[in-house]
């Protein structure tokens, strides 16, 4: 039977006995395939002398290694940059950048025939992604569990780029693989055991998103496994149970009892103030003391090192007598410091807002956000809880619940809202899905992007969230009551009125400088904007 050149070298493809690869062959189909790579005998290298992969010979024979060998470098035809020479089209050199976007570097791939730049096993990106796809799920596999089945159809659906990407970590696809395969039941349990935090969080958010495993509070779960670890370095029995009976009636009990998902923002402070407990305890042993028998004078010197931070330890404190743990002890309370009304003034907000207003190949949740930092001075941590049912829409006007009365935001606004609430896709691993609840959905499943993240993309436009947010309640603050402005951005009433107090007494400070003898002319004080004016 006749066959092409074409054809007979497509056959010549196997996996290497030497470096796992799948690539033309010698010796195919036997136990001795070899790709060509690896067939090439290795040499002395003339410059380096050492035992290498040889690119060039001289002229008298002698070899040398591809790491002596200068590249070529020539003036790249596109670009027109001197960069090295990845190919030639018509004689032509261009540069690793451009040669792969040439139409003369496509070929057809050797099993579907799409003509697009192929991997180097000759296959597109597509085909290439799914054969990884399918010895990842093999069939056994979803004969054994049939919610595999669905997942395996939901990949091989996805971009092959972002596959392909993926499988760029062989450590977490290594990981997917083991807990798939195993012959015991797939739990959390199973996924702690297999790792830390940190080399499990893509996989176990990957399983949750199809349901193989069930939602779980991440942030709840790892801060309560922090606490018995956290415990165990406390020296004293006694002191330990008390550390851990505290930590569970003020913290645990707390955080298990809201309703929404525990922010990372709460676990962090609640952390913060156990670390000054355990500080607190090993000082105190450290000295030849109990708890028991510490007195006020080694919670003056405690406090006095770092009055205040150290102070976090004051609930603990109270909550150790209450329960004879230790005589009474008091903590100095630190007078609250006065707000600082000198934010980002009107002119820098109005500047900035209108480039995000303009700069409509922004991400519309990144030019949201902005957007309420600038006008209304929300928190990031408070952006990322947003939700669809949030917003709403009546006559024309979008409206969001920032507090206990809907906002309504200007008609520009309003249209970057209604993009953001049509466009809330997240990168999650193989893919991009959909998210349903989250205004701005994050890379784990059930949970939106972390506040510190949104920090960094308004930071990269040029925005500082605590300035400009400092400079947007001043403003607020300034033009409404605080009951209103508490209703309409949820601000608690308390802080309303201290930035109402705030703005009122820097006022009364700046009256006092315009009418002073140094300016005796109050007409020629700078006169401010309005939130009007960014609206």
């Amino acid at each position: 039977m006749a066959i092409c050149l074409t054809c007979r070298s497509t056959q010549k493809y196997d996996y290497c006995q030497v470096c796992g690869n799948e690539r033309k062959c010698r010796f195919k189909g036997t136990t001795k395939a070899i790709c060509e790579q690896c067939a090439n005998r290795r040499e002395p290298c003339l410059t380096c002398g050492q035992i290498r992969l040889i690119r060039r010979r001289m002229e008298d024979g002698q070899a040398m290694c591809w790491s002596c060998v200068d590249p070529i470098i020539e003036t790249c035809t596109q670009c027109r940059k001197d960069l090295i020479v990845n190919g030639r089209v018509n004689n032509s050199p261009y540069c690793p950048t451009c040669y792969p976007r040439q139409p003369a570097s496509f070929r057809g791939c050797r099993r579907c025939g799409h003509h697009e730049h192929l991997r180097q096993s000759r296959l597109c990106d597509r085909c290439e992604a799914d054969d990884k796809i399918n010895l990842l799920f093999p069939q056994p596999l979803i004969d054994s569990d049939p919610r595999i089945g669905p997942l395996r159809t939901a990949c091989l659906k996805a971009d092959p780029e972002r596959v392909l990407s993926t499988f760029r970590y062989k450590t977490t696809v290594a990981l997917l693989q083991r807990l798939l395969s195993a012959t015991g039941q797939l739990d959390h349990a199973a996924v702690d055991e297999a790792g830390t935090e940190a080399k499990t969080r893509a996989v176990r958010a990957f399983l949750v998103e199809y349901g193989l495993l069930p939602q779980r509070d991440e942030i709840l779960a790892r801060f309560e496994t922090w606490i018995a670890r956290a415990a165990d370095t406390i020296p004293v029995l006694r002191e330990r149970h008390a550390f851990i009976q505290f930590a569970r009636w003020r913290h645990l009990r707390v955080l298990r009892q809201q309703e929404s998902q525990v922010r990372t923002v709460q676990a962090d402070s609640r952390r913060r103030e156990l670390k000054d407990v355990i500080n607190f305890l090993k000082w105190v042993s450290k000295h030849g003391e109990a708890l028991a028998s510490a007195t006020q004078g080694h919670v003056d010197r405690w406090i006095a090192k770092d009055p205040i931070s150290r102070r976090l330890i004051h609930p603990f404190l109270a909550w150790a007598r209450r329960n004879h743990y230790c005589t009474r002890l008091a903590v100095p309370a630190i007078p609250r410091s006065q707000l600082n009304v000198a934010g980002a003034d009107e002119t820098d907000r109005l500047r900035l807002l209108t480039m995000i207003l303009e700069t409509i190949s922004l991400d519309p949740r990144t030019r949201l956000a902005a957007a309420l930092v600038l006008l209304y001075g929300i928190r990031t941590n408070r952006i990322v809880q947003l939700q669809i049912k949030d917003f709403s829409m009546v006559g024309g006007i979008v409206f969001i619940s920032l507090g206990s009365q809907p906002l309504a935001l200007p008609a520009a606004v309003g249209d970057i809202a209604s993009l953001a609430l049509a466009t809330r896709g997240a990168t999650r691993m193989f893919g991009s899905v959909e998210d349903h609840k989250w205004l701005i959905p994050g890379t784990r499943s059930g949970y939106p992007l972390a506040p510190a993240s949104l920090a960094l993309r308004l930071k990269s436009l040029g925005i500082l969230p605590s300035h400009a947010r400092a400079g947007a309640l001043a403003s607020l603050s300034g033009q409404l009551p605080p009951v209103i402005l508490a209703r309409l951005t949820g601000l608690e009433i308390s802080a309303a009125i201290r930035w109402s107090n705030a703005v009122s007494a820097s006022n009364a400070r700046y009256a006092g400088l315009i009418t002073s003898p140094h300016n005796p002319n109050p007409e020629d004080a700078p006169i401010t904007g309005s939130i009007e004016t960014l609206t």
